[in-house]
């Protein structure tokens, strides 16, 4: 599968599945789903369909120049709102809470509020479009759980493990950093930044160091893909972005940042991880491809966001990805 002109790289055997015991199911797409039926569960083939409508819109809209100009909420809701009707995309949009016309709604919203050179993951008005839609596939996934809404909400979850601690056992496959708490935190992130930008990602860092099990357990799985086909030397992954209560995420949209709502992110399920840095390592490649592959054994859905890419994991294989966490890591 291609994304932006990415090829997966190929390597064998696959390090995406754990290493298994016999008669035990692979994650890596070459048994059934974890949980047949799950809630908020896509056929692939809707997946597939939906995917490549979303790239081909995205394209026209490029190459048309359809949303330059100052009048972009009428050039939306014209050039982009009428094609949301068509089957690839109502197929999946129609699953939305609201439906099509609420996605379309939104849609408009989110173009609208975007400025060139703000935070914003997007590029442009068609990134906007593109990476909009390609989150409502989160949204289906993940739409009826009840989000994080503060980080009370956080810090008092019993449901979650702490990557500090796991990072001191050394059971982790990936890096991250926290927020610095002060001035001299930030002082020194700056100059990291400037002297050693082969050191860490240009990223703020994490806000909580609290995930869900199965998300290390997805985490890891990228990471030993990664490593496995990375060019020697190349750092081992990097999450910049996990768990985030909706309080955050608003504030992230007041400062201009493409946080949609409701997300992923503000349930557990969603990641972001490093990419364009990776380029310096020449590792880039690799990375998109170990992304790509588990997309295309269903077990996530990925978006190109530049920088970074987002990573949300299947309703379908959490339970797969639980019994991974136990089985590797160690239970809550």
């Amino acid at each position: 599968m291609n994304v932006h002109g990415h090829q997966r790289h190929e390597s064998s055997p696959s390090p995406l599945a754990p290493v298994a015991d016999p008669g035990e199911q692979d994650l890596d797409g070459g048994g059934a789903p974890s949980a047949p039926g799950a809630l908020g569960a896509i056929e692939p083939s809707v997946l597939a369909a939906y995917r490549e409508a979303v790239n081909t819109l995205h394209h026209e809209l490029v190459v048309d120049g359809a949303l330059a100009g100052a009048d972009v909420t009428e050039r939306v809701d014209a050039v982009v709102g009428d094609q949301l009707d068509s089957p690839p995309f109502a197929a999946l949009l129609g699953r939305v809470a609201g439906g099509v016309t609420t996605v379309r709604d939104t849609l408009v919203g989110e173009v609208s509020r975007f400025r060139p050179g703000s935070p914003s993951s997007a590029s442009d008005r068609p990134s906007v479009v593109r990476i909009f839609l390609l989150s409502q596939i989160d949204t289906v996934w993940w739409g009826d759980q009840v989000p994080f809404e503060s980080a009370e909400d956080i810090d008092t979850s019993n449901e979650l493990v702490a990557l500090g601690a796991l990072e001191r056992r050394r059971v982790l496959g990936f890096r991250y950093k926290l927020q610095p708490r002060g001035l001299p935190g930030r002082v020194r992130d700056r100059l990291v930044r400037s002297l050693l930008p082969a050191h860490q990602p240009h990223t703020s860092g994490l806000s909580h160091d609290l995930v869900r099990p199965e998300g290390v357990a997805l985490l890891n799985a990228v990471a030993r893909s990664f490593a496995a086909a990375a060019p020697p030397g190349t750092p081992p992954l990097w999450l910049t972005s996990a768990l985030r209560s909706v309080d955050q995420q608003q504030r992230l949209r007041e400062l201009g940042y493409s946080a949609v709502l409701p997300s992923a992110h503000c349930v557990g399920f969603a990641f972001d991880v490093a990419m364009r840095w990776f380029a310096r390592f020449g590792a880039s490649e690799a990375l998109a491809g170990a992304l790509l592959e588990l997309q295309d054994a269903g077990v996530v859905n990925v978006i190109d966001e530049g920088q970074a890419w987002h990573v949300c994991l299947s309703p379908e294989h959490r339970v797969a990805m639980r019994a991974e966490f136990d089985r590797t890591v160690g239970t809550i």
